[in-house]
């Protein structure tokens, strides 16, 4: 079993802050991702032009890059290993992993969220094949769409919607309630969008698979029809995988275990945005060096 000061878990931009910030001060993180890349969901979005400093606005894709180029500069690696559970110890804490498992004086938990299902018949049997929760999923399953159905009223929906429009796809956006959630500039660029058709009080019934991609079953003013498409995109929300890998309920209480830390999506429980994620990492992480620096002297 392997040792170390500082355990990070997820390389998205909370992460990818916290393990610069470690760095910085004189700890060395060890960096864990079950993907091994840098970005996290960021990767996922249209545009990310609300970060101060950026000198124009730039795609997801482009931002993970700049993130794995920063942590390059301070000599960080991502381990690509996926965390399974995180336990404590009479240490410290005990991060597991693959088979194998570390022991750490501190972990940062920085591994965001998950997507919350759509609650349709037979939904596990459409994922990743014609039913897809991430825009980068979708489009390495379909590099070429030409109409997808797109579910959900909020920013997520939006932006995943602008993606898929700009990768040469027709979007119907369907909208549970009466009105959307997304505001400002993203709802603008949406409904100004020539092919992007947003319908409110719009419920998806049934997805079913097809020779020719998916077949979705909705109700619209009382009125049922079905709609075919290349493939489905859900976006009705999200919720921290801090509870699946610490198996707890609430994971703002366990802020308070000592030597444990949770930030970025993962405590927010889903805000998306980049510059409170980098902003909580920076703050974790310096609280983490501080204790593990002081656990070390003693």
């Amino acid at each position: 079993m392997g040792e170390e000061q500082i355990v990070i878990v997820g390389a998205g931009p909370a992460g990818c802050s916290a393990a610069v910030q470690c760095a910085r001060l004189g700890v060395r993180p060890l960096l864990l991702d079950s993907s091994g890349k840098a970005g996290g969901l960021v990767a996922n979005a249209f545009l990310v032009e609300n970060y101060p400093g950026l000198e124009k606005p730039l795609t997801g894709e482009v931002f993970a890059g700049r993130l794995a180029e920063h942590l390059a500069r301070f000599d960080v690696t991502i381990t690509a290993q996926t965390v399974s559970r995180v336990e404590p110890d009479s240490h410290g804490w005990i991060v597991r992993t693959d088979g194998q498992h570390v022991r750490a004086r501190c972990v940062i938990l920085a591994t965001g969220t998950v997507p919350r299902p759509l609650s349709i018949p037979k939904e596990r049997d459409l994922v990743s094949t014609v039913l897809f929760y991430e825009v980068r999923d979708l489009l390495a399953k379909i590099p070429s769409p030409k109409k997808i159905i797109v579910v959900g009223g909020g920013e997520a929906s939006f932006d995943y919607s602008l993606s898929l429009a700009n990768a040469g796809a027709s979007i119907s956006l369907l909208v549970r309630s009466d009105r959307v959630r997304a505001r400002g500039r993203l709802g603008e660029m949406v409904m100004n969008h020539p092919e992007i058709s947003v319908e409110l009080n719009t419920r998806l019934v049934t997805l079913k698979k097809t020779d020719g991609g998916v077949a979705a079953t909705v109700i619209s003013a009382n009125c049922e029809s079905h709609r075919p498409a290349d493939a489905l995109l859900a976006a009705v929300g999200r919720k921290s995988t801090a509870p699946l890998i610490i198996s707890s309920p609430d994971p703002s209480s366990l802020t308070h275990a000592p030597g444990l830390f949770i930030c970025g999506d993962a405590r927010s429980d889903g805000l998306g945005q980049v510059g409170i994620a980098v902003g909580d990492g920076l703050a974790t992480a310096a609280m983490a060096v501080k204790l593990a620096i002081r656990e070390k002297v003693n």
